[in-house]
């Protein structure tokens, strides 16, 4: 299903590293951050989101350092 999405973003000039970044970044799932708030408490939840985003931007300077293009 996503195939298709990073195929095109590969067309339009999108490099490996944006690539890896978004597909890390995809797992901050915004529909259930209040359910995550209710069960997990606020502060946890915050800190998930922002570790799952630091590192999908980490991902993608270790997959752009690998795959030079």
């Amino acid at each position: 299903m996503f195939y298709p999405f990073f195929k095109e973003l590969r067309d339009k000039g999108a490099g490996a590293n944006i690539i890896a970044t978004t597909i890390g970044a995809w797992a901050i799932k915004a529909p259930w951050i209040p359910f995550a708030i209710t069960v997990l408490g606020w502060k946890f939840t915050l800190l998930f989101n922002v570790l799952i985003l630091v590192f999908a931007i980490l991902s993608g300077f270790f997959v752009g350092a690998f795959f030079k293009e």
